[in-house]
């Protein structure tokens, strides 16, 4: 049974032959979850949202990332309650 990746690959490949035959260009598949105990709190209140949670838009790039992998945090919308939390990417 093929899997996730082998049915979308194969998918895009004939998306890309409708545009031109020898039309392969590179894929990069990135999974974000957020099922992990990742938070972060601003400083500068100014960094702050109303409910004093990091704004959407706000990437963590360095410092608390795996040295050794591409990734980086990035927090994608605001919460009605709690803290928000960021959606690490997985490049696939």
């Amino acid at each position: 049974m093929p899997s996730v990746l082998q049915k979308g690959m194969r998918a895009l490949g004939l998306a890309f032959k409708m545009i031109a035959d020898d039309y392969k260009p590179f894929v990069a598949f990135i999974v974000v979850n957020k099922r992990h105990q990742a938070r972060a709190f601003p400083v500068n209140p100014r960094d702050r949202d109303s409910k004093g949670t990091v704004k959407p838009g706000a990437v963590i790039a360095s410092v608390i990332i795996d040295p050794h992998r591409l990734g980086f945090y990035f927090w994608d919308d605001s919460t009605l309650q709690d803290t928000s939390r960021p959606c690490p990417p997985e490049w696939v």
